[in-house]
């Protein structure tokens, strides 16, 4: 394994080339289409908690949700604690529908296998729309999110 200041090196140049960061965003779309990190829905539910322990009401809210990224994981799992609409915000815009969709398929997936337990975090699936419009911007409309 290299120590951190070669692997920092390396990274540099890397970045110095023009065609790194686009084979890079291929990589980490790949990596994000066909998983969920656990780590975010963690985070979704560490947030979810902390309001709540903070008497910050989630329902029925509008909630600005900065760092977005390639699937909006937390924006979903709001809706899901009963956000009425989430703003999503990132630096660079690297959400496309094909993103977005996999994100809600594995939004849903997840929550039917968690079943019950659902319910004891204060999540329900019935805040989420039984499908998507193939359209990006319909797609958000519906899930209420920009």
């Amino acid at each position: 394994m290299l120590p951190w200041w070669a692997r920092l090196m390396f990274q540099r140049m890397a970045a110095s080339l023009p065609w790194t960061v686009r084979l890079w965003k291929a990589y980490l779309r790949r990596k994000y289409r066909s998983s969920i990190d656990e780590e975010t829905v963690q985070s979704a539910l560490h947030q979810i908690e902390l309001a709540r322990a903070h008497d910050l009401p989630i329902s029925g809210r509008t909630i600005l949700e900065i760092g977005s990224g390639w699937k909006p994981i937390i924006p979903l799992i709001l809706r899901m604690a009963g956000a009425e609409r989430v703003i999503m915000y990132d630096v660079s815009k690297t959400m496309d529908a094909e993103m977005l969709s996999a994100a809600f398929r594995q939004v849903k997936e997840k929550s039917i296998a968690a079943g019950p337990v659902l319910e004891t975090v204060g999540l329900s699936l019935e805040r989420l729309p039984a499908s998507l419009p193939a359209n990006f911007d319909a797609a958000l409309q519906e899930l209420h999110l920009e």
